[in-house]
């Protein structure tokens, strides 16, 4: 009957890897609860990596830590079997030991408990049962740790020592490489965080087109792009981002996009958010507005609605600097859907900001919007008296003779508001557009996760997120 189960087990996996999870989950379950083999406790791992990748993490740590307890108790996990899917395990029950105290880590990095993660991590890495590949692995997560902590000196050790092991195959050291640069993106060294992201786009480059490779590669030309965003570096920043955008747009990379656990096909959906909002800012940047606004308009995100807006902003400047007389009602109609649409985009950004609770771009989207509550009002017609006071033709008009002039004009026209006939003085753009610009300008940075200026929203809303152990992770 045990034989049974093995199959089972065999099943499980297949639909782990076709991502398939609520029926992997189920294969694994069964097995538990009905096996006294040492295929159960295999099992209630797998449960506990399936619950981790539907973000059940109550579930997941529920089950690394009854299985931590298990092992404890001298419970076995069949290694027969785990080496059919990972030969490169040691024949050692500190092998499992080290993967559950690894898994349980992970959880409390989500959870956001980094004490307990180091913890846990640090006793994976410590034990005796691992080879220099899995160590790498467990090391990388380790720096994950701190870098989700910000403690990015701490992490960029952790890489460091991945660096020094001797990993087969090499590309393996992309990873490290690639988390590296990320973290020295974090502490604004952006020479070696760039340097550090090239290293590791040439070590995957030595290697085949898997998906699982490419996604890692098109991660690596965004976090490159966005460095060269930041210096103005915009032709290069448009090639590089280009070539992140194929390896999304390739078929076989979208089907597997569809494989994943949700947590990771979140990640991927965030990436390519942060994609199209970088090339979007290069749109921005070259005056593109119109190619801008159809790549940034769909997006569910904060910061490319508060970004949308700004362009609206510029794009109803555009029209306004159209020859006056060559205007049409149709021209007017224009200039007003632009004032309508940014203050919706502005509107749609805050609250995103206020639900992700970013107080920073919150803080910057209800400045922009109060300062297109000002243009607003400068476009409305203005009642006489308010022409009178924010009129140059008040200071030509010295004397008496002029005053008294304008005093019978007045009282001979009983005082009609040139409001009335639609009279429309204009109004000056320059301070408002400036200063919306110098927003945008400081949110282009923010887009590349690097400055310490008071006005830039989180530097949580826009960061790529680490690619995890790919080639690694179960």
């Amino acid at each position: 009957m045990a034989e049974d189960y093995y199959v089972s087990y065999q099943e499980g996996y297949r639909k782990f890897k076709e991502g398939d999870l609520s029926a992997a989950k189920s294969k694994f379950a069964y097995i538990y609860k009905n096996s006294i083999d040492p295929i159960a406790n295999n099992c209630l791992r797998w449960c506990g990596i399936i619950s981790m990748g539907l973000e059940e993490y109550g579930n997941a740590e529920k089950c690394f830590t009854d299985l931590i307890k298990r092992l404890k108790a001298n419970e076995k996990f069949d290694l027969a079997i785990e080496k059919v899917i990972d030969p490169n395990l040691k024949e050692s029950q500190e092998t499992l030991e080290a993967l559950v105290n690894h898994d349980l880590g992970y959880i409390y990095i989500n959870l956001k408990d980094y004490l307990k993660a180091e913890e846990q991590l640090k006793k994976s890495i410590e034990n005796s049962g691992i080879n220099s590949g899995t160590k790498a692995w467990f090391l990388n997560d380790l720096g994950l740790c701190y870098f989700e902590w910000g403690k990015f000196d701490k992490a960029i050790e952790q890489y460091d020592e991945v660096l020094k092991l001797d990993l087969d195959p090499s590309y393996l050291k992309g990873y490290p490489y690639l988390y590296r640069g990320l973290a020295l993106f974090e502490k604004n060294d952006l020479v070696r965080a760039k340097e550090s992201l090239l290293k590791a786009k040439a070590n995957f480059e030595s290697t085949d087109k898997r998906p699982p490779i490419e996604l890692v590669k098109a991660s690596i030309f965004i976090n490159i792009g966005r460095i060269e965003i930041i210096n103005k570096d915009l032709d290069e920043a448009d090639f590089t981002l280009k070539n992140a955008g194929k390896i999304y747009a390739d078929e076989s990379n979208k089907k597997h996009i569809e494989s994943l656990t949700l947590k990771e096909k979140k990640k991927e959906e965030r990436n390519i958010i942060t994609l199209k909002i970088l090339e979007g800012i290069i749109q921005y940047e070259e005056r593109k507005y119109e190619e801008a606004e159809k790549n940034l308009k769909d997006l569910d995100s904060a910061l490319a609605l508060n970004t949308l807006g700004c362009i609206y902003i510029k794009m109803n400047d555009s029209e306004k600097g159209k020859d006056i007389a060559k205007k049409t009602n149709d021209d007017k109609e224009k200039s007003e859907d632009y004032i309508e649409k940014a203050k919706n985009s502005f509107e749609k950004a805050r609250k995103k900001a206020e639900d992700n609770q970013n107080e920073s771009l919150r803080v910057i989207i209800n400045k922009n919007l109060k300062l297109l509550g000002q243009e607003k009002k400068k476009e409305e017609p203005l009642d006489w008296w308010d022409w009178w006071n924010s009129s140059d033709w008040k200071k030509k008009m010295g004397g008496s003779l002029a005053a008294l002039l304008i005093f019978s004009l007045v009282m001979g026209t009983i005082i009609i508001p040139f409001g009335l006939f639609g009279f429309n003085t204009g109004y000056s753009n320059e301070t408002t557009i400036v200063t919306i610009e110098k927003t945008n300008s400081s949110l282009i940075k923010n887009s590349s996760v690097i400055t310490n200026t008071t006005e830039i929203p989180s530097k949580t809303d826009m960061k790529v997120e680490s690619p995890e152990s790919t080639e690694k992770r179960p």
